[in-house]
């Protein structure tokens, strides 16, 4: 589906530098190289015309999240190119369950490493995004990360779904979650959130019964597969919210 390049950081440094010097290189200017997808590609098969600077912003969330996040607890993946294969790339296929142009306000509710909400973000700059999570450690890391990224059109906030309902009810077009619960506590989560016509984008096992036949109140509308072997995303959405527990 895509294609991939190897990144490098220039030309290599001359025998007469000192071993100081490349010692207190930054991690952007030492000789190294790493496998990417073409960003600008990958976004083609999916509708969206990624920009030089939308690619650069991508590989460098991806340095961060494996460098900083890991040691939080927020990720397993300890490598730029586990990040990409695992939570960026498998981002993409949100935008061809959209149908049309992606609309928000968007929401990634038990968001952690804040991963997807910042590749959507990134993305798509005009999208009101905002990352949702409980724990104080993964708010502050997502605050943070933010502002490293210069990115004006998201919020981060430390609070629960329930809270969050609470506070903002009905108040997202889109509701998006991976690995937040099984699919019927995950669903009563989300659904006080989402305002008339609002969906949900749910990441989950290509198997998942629970999510490919949902609990009662709710219709899967499509599937699609990610780069990602054995990892779907389903648009879900409500069709009785009597039905629903939690809305």
């Amino acid at each position: 589906m895509f294609h991939v390049k190897q990144f490098g950081a220039g030309p290599s440094r001359s025998q007469q530098e000192t071993s100081a010097a490349a010692a207190n290189a930054s991690r952007d200017t030492m000789a190294t190289a790493a496998t990417y997808p073409d960003w600008l590609t990958l976004g083609a098969a999916y509708g969206l015309a990624i920009t030089p600077d939308q690619a650069a912003r991508l590989h460098d969330l991806a340095f961060w999240l494996a460098e900083r996040a890991s040691p939080l607890g927020l990720t397993n993946y300890r490598t730029s190119e586990a990040i990409v294969s695992h939570f960026l790339s498998p981002t993409f296929p949100l935008f061809a369950l959209a149908e049309a142009s992606l609309t928000g306000p968007l929401l990634d509710l038990g968001a952690g490493s804040g991963a997807l909400g910042f590749a959507v973000a990134i993305l798509c700059p005009d999208l009101a995004v905002t990352l949702a999570d409980r724990r104080r450690r993964a708010a502050t890391f997502m605050s943070l990360t933010r502002a490293r990224l210069h990115l004006i059109n998201m919020d981060v906030r430390q609070v629960s779904a329930e809270a969050l309902a609470k506070d903002a009810p009905e108040s997202f077009r889109v509701v998006c979650f991976r690995a937040l619960a099984p699919a019927e506590v995950a669903l009563s989560m989300a659904a006080p959130l989402l305002g008339p016509g609002g969906w949900v984008a749910a990441w989950h096992q290509a198997d998942d019964d629970g999510f490919l036949n949902p609990p009662g109140g709710w219709t899967r509308v499509a599937t699609a597969p990610t780069v990602l072997p054995g990892l779907a995303v389903s648009r879900l959405q409500i069709v009785s919210r009597e039905t629903i527990s939690g809305s």
